[in-house]
């Protein structure tokens, strides 16, 4: 991204559409002909970017909380995928080859995974 950013269009808070300058003048010469705003570069992804008058901020706790749903949501699908037909026999009963080893290492795979639905909760 480049220093300056001719804020072109935004809508409830969001960038719509924006060109980056590397000289303020460029920028602001493009918004006297096409409209907007110019400002700094607030850093972080455009879809953190948020507008509020002629003010742009990056908001870096949005970008966080984001990453740390998708960090929970493949995690729970990484535990997920361990649970396998040949754990899911090891958890069966005895008289179906099953393992108290086996129902145990399920028990703590499910707990594992309501970890996970807990932080994607809020709990």
């Amino acid at each position: 991204m480049k220093q300056y950013i001719a804020i072109v269009a935004s809508e409830n808070g969001k960038v719509i559409k924006y060109i980056d300058f590397d000289v303020e003048a460029d920028a602001s010469q493009h918004v006297a002909t096409h409209g907007g705003f110019v400002v700094s570069d607030p850093g972080g992804p455009v879809d953190y970017w948020e507008v509020s008058g002629e003010n742009v901020t990056y908001n870096s706790a949005a970008q966080a909380s984001d990453e740390a749903i998708q960090q929970a949501e493949n995690e729970i699908i990484r535990l997920e995928s361990k649970i396998t037909n040949r754990r899911l026999r090891e958890a069966s009963a005895d008289t179906a080859a099953g393992s108290e080893a086996g129902r145990t290492w399920l028990r703590d795979q499910d707990a594992l995974i309501a970890a996970q639905r807990g932080l994607l909760n809020g709990n």
